[in-house]
């Protein structure tokens, strides 16, 4: 592949061509190649290990091409930024997590532990395409 403009004549590797021309496509949510994660980064109020929910989260949704999902620290910022997604993990605090579809909590108080799967129950019972 050939760049065009100041590095006229300079190449890039098909592969690195390929692999930016999708997150290009991804960011200008042109193409979904990969689901799209919204995370905070944590503050005071978060009271559990969002850093470890949040990979955990991504490892067992990154088959949801198109899905926006968010991992929120606590119930008082976590819904108004993750607006956006389709599907939310906001901790609560004492080891209870709420689970939004959209901007709707549909679980609330449910314990961290059995949260990622209750998320996962849910988003395949709301579109059965989605299991993997």
């Amino acid at each position: 592949v050939t760049v065009s403009g100041e590095y006229a004549g300079h190449t890039i590797d098909p592969e690195e061509a390929e692999y930016f021309t999708d997150e290009l496509l991804q960011a200008t949510r042109r193409r979904f190649y990969r689901p799209e994660y919204i995370a905070c980064p944590g503050c005071g109020r978060t009271m559990y290990n969002l850093e470890q929910a949040f990979e955990e989260v991504k490892r067992r949704t990154s088959h949801l091409k198109g899905m926006v999902i968010a991992v929120m620290g606590c119930i008082v910022n976590g819904p108004g930024e993750m607006a956006d997604a389709d599907w939310g993990y906001v901790g609560e605090g004492n080891g209870k997590v709420s689970i939004y579809k959209g901007k709707m909590p549909v679980l609330r108080h449910v314990p961290q532990d059995e949260a990622i799967d209750r998320l996962l129950e849910l988003i395949a019972k709301d579109n059965p395409s989605s299991i993997a």
